[in-house]
């Protein structure tokens, strides 16, 4: 039969196991995350790789889509929307 210290001894490690695997999975999503922030970062150092594509899109999940007119109440201004992210641009005409 195992003394008190062997019971608190063995229920230690159990618990810093525990603990290790919780911090393992905490890094690595938190690499995950860095790397997702720096290619955002790189994406965001460039013009979108589409000329009329949508930069909400490009720059936030890396993705191309297309910005199309819209109708305008202004007169002189071009207004453009994304049909994915409804991100909207307005444009002297």
């Amino acid at each position: 039969m195992a003394s008190d210290i062997e019971n608190y001894r063995l229920q230690l490690i159990r618990q810093f196991e525990r603990e290790n695997s919780e911090a393992e999975q905490a890094i690595a999503e938190n690499r995950e995350k860095q790397q997702r922030a720096k290619e955002a970062i790189a994406r965001c150092m460039v013009e979108p790789p589409a000329p009329d594509s949508c930069p909400e899109c490009w720059y936030m999940h890396g993705k191309v889509s297309p910005l199309k007119t819209t109708d305008s109440d202004d007169e002189g201004v071009d207004v453009f929307r994304c049909s994915v992210c409804w991100f909207l641009d307005r444009r002297p005409g």
